[in-house]
């Protein structure tokens, strides 16, 4: 299976959803930059949070990786988790998850292979992890978690329809 980057929003939302054992079913190397850690983990530890624990938990277990990327893309004007998840993809030349819409053009113009939550929802149930009333209520908690229009839920709703 594959090597994933994966973002702090993007890394919040599987979390949030309570799908990480089925991301690891997909993404078997599942990687995150030392800024991500501080944000997702340290930041969350101090303020809190649920899911800081968590994977706090799944680093421990060896179950996310830290790598720090040797050649940060400068200029990018991102977050610096973003830009070093963007280098480290490109470095190994391996996908990376962003659900950042800013993320996501500058990523598809350095031609990185980008990946979402809901491109990674689709991936489930496309490979038979979710049954299409699951994707669709996945979908609909995800919209709620980011705010998504009722047009991107739709949309979303109806490539999935398309997919079983």
């Amino acid at each position: 299976m594959l090597m994933l980057k994966i973002d702090s929003s993007s890394l919040i939302c599987i979390i949030k959803l309570r799908l990480f054992d089925l991301f690891t079913r997909l993404y078997k190397e599942i990687i995150i930059s030392p800024t991500v850690k501080k944000e997702v983990v340290d930041d969350g530890l101090s303020r809190g949070k649920p899911d800081a624990i968590v994977i706090h938990q799944h680093i421990l277990q060896k179950r996310i990786q830290i790598h720090e990327p040797t050649n940060v893309i400068q200029d990018l004007n991102l977050g610096i988790g973003e830009t070093e998840i963007i280098s480290l993809s490109i470095e190994e030349n391996c996908p990376c998850m962003l659900d950042d819409s800013k993320a996501q053009r500058i990523g598809i113009r350095l031609q990185v292979d980008l990946k979402s939550t809901p491109i990674f929802l689709l991936e489930l149930l496309k490979n038979g992890y979710l049954d299409s009333q699951s994707y669709e209520f996945y979908i609909d908690e995800y919209g709620k978690m980011v705010n998504l229009s009722q047009n991107g839920v739709w949309f979303y709703k109806q490539v999935g329809s398309l997919i079983k």
